[in-house]
């Protein structure tokens, strides 16, 4: 990834829409706040280390925040979406509805051509 003070908007819309996994990684933190063992289910087929650099990522991004907690002896890492991040939401809603859209208008198509 380019240096942050380099990066263009487009730049920055690729990175986070354009990523598979960090689609998916904002998308359920939209949900509300997330640990980092919750995001590795809920992003399913994410390895570990790919889960971590796209977490720090999206963190040097200002898209979510990392907060550190101590919870029975451990130290729990917990995701939360910046207002930046809570701010894509609607881009996110948009892109998801016209994925649905266009798999039901696909659909119509591939039976007018049988």
């Amino acid at each position: 990834m380019k240096n942050r003070t380099t990066l263009t908007g487009l730049d920055i819309i690729k990175c986070i829409i354009g990523d598979k996994w960090k689609f998916l990684i904002v998308f359920h933190l939209f949900q509300g706040s997330l640990r980092y063992g919750e995001l590795l289910f809920y992003v399913d087929s994410i390895t570990k280390k790919v889960l971590t650099d796209n977490l720090k990522e999206l963190e040097n991004l200002h898209i979510l925040t990392k907060t550190k907690i101590i919870e029975q002896n451990k130290q729990i890492a917990i995701y939360t979406l910046t207002d930046i991040g809570i701010s894509l939401k609607p881009l996110f809603s948009a892109l998801v509805e016209w994925g649905v859209n266009y798999q039901n208008e696909y659909k119509i198509i591939q039976k007018d051509n049988i």
